[in-house]
């Protein structure tokens, strides 16, 4: 048998011990992220969604204003003057 390595298997198998829980706790942190990361699409999701419903409003609010313009007020005074 040729040796790939001069560490004894003791120390070979305590080097996997350490490797493995690194990826673990890469694998965890992983999925941390990528959680995180699904929340703030949805986050965007909902914003972009009230954003709309913002400027529709605001389109709504404009056609009413124009109409009130276009009226003038209830007791005539836009035709007085």
């Amino acid at each position: 048998h040729e040796m790939l390595t001069e560490e004894s298997m003791e120390v070979l198998l305590e080097q996997t011990e350490v490797i493995k829980f690194q990826y673990e706790d890469f694998l965890r942190k992983h999925n941390h992220l990528n959680s995180i990361l699904l929340q703030d699409e949805e986050v965007r999701k909902s914003q972009l969604e009230i954003l709309q419903n913002i400027e529709a409003q605001q389109r709504e609010l404009a056609r009413w204003e124009k109409l009130k313009d276009l009226i003038g007020s209830a007791d005539g005074d836009k035709f007085r003057k």
